[in-house]
């Protein structure tokens, strides 16, 4: 039994821990706090409508999937795409969250950046 709470407390610690590392970057806004494990959250820059950051919300889960260096996926609250991590992987270490984050985040860049570039050829 002891094994089992050291293994659930490990996961909502990491949850707490993609929230602490998420709010580090520019850009991303939390939807719900971290929950039993759980953390909901999304890029949602401010110049973009909710339509575009649904899409690239979207696209950064497909790319990260894709790599297969992590499941993030995508889910919808209060109407929008958000990006889902559930941390209860016993395995899982801290690194592996920073990186992980770092990734989305990588992702996210790249994907504004070819989002501008698309813009101004029109």
């Amino acid at each position: 039994m002891e094994k089992i709470e050291a293994f659930i407390n490990h996961g909502v610690s990491l949850a707490e821990y993609v929230e602490s590392e998420i709010l580090r970057y520019e850009d991303w806004k939390l939807i719900t706090h971290a929950n039993l494990g759980i953390i909901n959250f999304r890029l949602s820059p401010s110049h973009l409508t909710p339509a575009i950051i649904d899409e690239i919300n979207t696209e950064i889960s497909r790319k990260v999937i894709r790599n297969g260096y992590a499941g993030v996926y995508t889910t919808v609250l209060n109407n929008q795409v958000v990006l889902r991590i559930c941390s209860i992987n016993p395995e899982t270490t801290y690194t592996d969250i920073k990186e992980t984050v770092l990734l989305l985040d990588n992702y996210a860049r790249s994907l504004l950046y070819d989002k501008r570039k698309n813009y101004l050829q029109i």
